[in-house]
């Protein structure tokens, strides 16, 4: 039998899942691998040696810790080291010192907690969420001068109107200190009444046309609060409607955070997991759902509960031409009604597009497609507008290498320069990569060890490694080093 020497000139096919090797009629075939392990195929069709890591320092005690990213500009770019109770920072290839000892600042987030975090960033400053704590703010003056602080919402975001018979009573109409005393526990808390853990909620309240709010600064009794008044109560007469502050250490907190059209966009919070909350436009801070007289502008806040069958929590939001949400039971956006137009408290739908659901992690944004992790945590997805369908459709770009992504994925993180590659972390620690490039087609999966054996490929059944023949029938194939 003859034997022949086939060109390959292309092996950015990437490494393949067992279930496939029989697939001879796929196109990629020719260009693939049974193992991929430390070498990075190119999108130009080459591969080449990964380059090797870097160390700067260990974590701190557990090493339990997750990475967040800070990027000022192109020369002001950090990494936060989020562990238990703690931040350090990272910078050019090193660790930020103060002293001779690393620098770090206080944080409340437990351990358990940290791979939990979601955030977004505007300038210098770093928006954190998670639902068992108040959203706070990282705030960075200078390399060795990070603060993270509470953040002291302005007049929201708030449940809907009080429909009850409960009334609430303020002893002063301005100023601090003062009393608010509810006629009963109805309404409030689902009928328990105020708590301790309403101190810090907000509470607005309207007197004729004119809405006040204030802040619960003390709890006396199940009807009896103490509050600063932020905005002017009119008077001390019983207010019949009035509206709880939706998010306190009683309701939960947003557990997502992102920036949409001049909004600080949050959602997701433990007793209203399908809510998303936009705030005033070019006013982060600032959740008034109208004006002080009751009006309603285009710039004012605006929220918006998702429709379904099932309670389906939101687990991230992505912003591009429209508000992306990720949720437990599938993927939807949040538009304008009128394509092109912008968001306004009278111009909103949430639509519905695919049904994957998503994990508990944040997605990495590519050009007009947004790559997710599956709920079950052993699929990648792609979501992205279908001209045919005129919606977002969502298709499975792990699909060629599922033995790879099925030990579940826990991160991921995009490298743009110098190759373009979206970096996931599984849980038994083995670093996976995926060079993606849709518009060249180059859709490769390897993965990196740091184990003995080095850099290899594993030619597929009956294809010849690139440089050797193809094997007789029935043989093994070779492995190429």
């Amino acid at each position: 039998m003859p034997r022949v020497t086939p060109i390959i000139t292309n092996t950015n096919g990437g490494e393949w899942s067992p279930i496939l090797f029989g697939r001879i009629d796929i196109a990629k075939y020719n260009n693939s691998f049974q193992v991929v392990r430390n070498f990075i195929p190119l999108v130009q069709g080459p591969s080449t040696r990964r380059p090797g890591f870097h160390f700067v320092t260990a974590t701190k005690s557990d090493g339990i810790a997750n990475l967040i990213p800070f990027e000022f500009s192109t020369l002001q770019a950090y990494i936060i080291e989020a562990g238990n109770l703690y931040f350090r920072f990272y910078k050019d290839r090193g660790q930020i010192l103060s002293g001779m000892s690393a620098y770090e600042i206080a944080s409340p987030y437990a351990v358990g907690h940290v791979f939990d975090l979601k955030w977004a960033q505007s300038a210098d400053v770093l928006y954190l969420t998670h639902p068992l704590y108040a959203p706070r703010k990282l705030s960075r003056t200078g390399h060795t001068n990070w603060t993270l602080s509470v953040i002291d919402f302005l007049d929201g975001p708030y449940l809907d109107d009080n429909t009850t018979a409960t009334t609430l009573t303020p002893s002063a109409a301005t100023g601090t200190g003062v009393t608010l005393t509810a006629s009963a526990v109805t309404g409030i808390n689902s009928n328990t009444g105020f708590q301790t853990s309403d101190v810090g909620r907000l509470i607005r309240l309207k007197e004729g046309a004119v809405w006040g709010w204030v802040k619960i600064t003390g709890r006396t009794s199940t009807t009896v609060v103490t509050v600063d008044v932020k905005s002017t109560l009119t008077n001390t007469s019983a207010k019949t409607i009035w509206q709880l502050g939706a998010w306190s250490d009683t309701t939960g907190y947003p557990g997502c955070v992102t920036f949409h059209e001049e909004r600080l966009c949050f959602a997701g919070s433990t007793n209203q997991p399908q809510t998303v909350w936009l705030s005033k436009s070019g006013d982060y801070e600032n959740f008034a759902p109208t004006e002080t007289d009751g009006d309603v502008l285009a710039d004012d806040a605006i929220t918006v509960t998702i429709s379904d069958n099932k309670v389906n929590a939101i687990r991230w939001m992505e912003s591009a031409e429209v508000l992306f949400l990720g949720t437990v039971g599938g993927e939807k956006v949040i538009r304008a009604n009128t394509l092109g137009e912008a968001l306004t408290p009278d111009n909103v739908t949430a639509k519905g597009q695919t049904t994957r659901g998503c994990a508990n992690v944040l997605p990495v944004r590519m050009d007009r497609a947004i790559l997710f992790i599956q709920r079950a945590g052993k699929k990648l997805f792609e979501l992205a507008y279908s001209f045919e369908n005129d919606s977002y459709a969502a298709s499975e770009v792990s699909i060629l290498a599922q033995h790879l992504t099925r030990p579940m994925l826990k991160q991921m993180a995009y490298q743009a320069t110098p190759w373009s590659i979206v970096w996931s972390a599984r849980f038994d620690g083995v670093l996976t990569g995926f060079t993606y490039e849709r518009d060249q087609q180059a859709l490769a999966w390897h993965a990196q060890l740091q184990r003995p054996g080095g850099a290899r490929h594993r030619a597929l059944p009956g294809r010849a490694p690139a440089g050797q023949s193809a094997p007789p029938d029935g043989e093994r194939p070779g492995r190429g080093q």
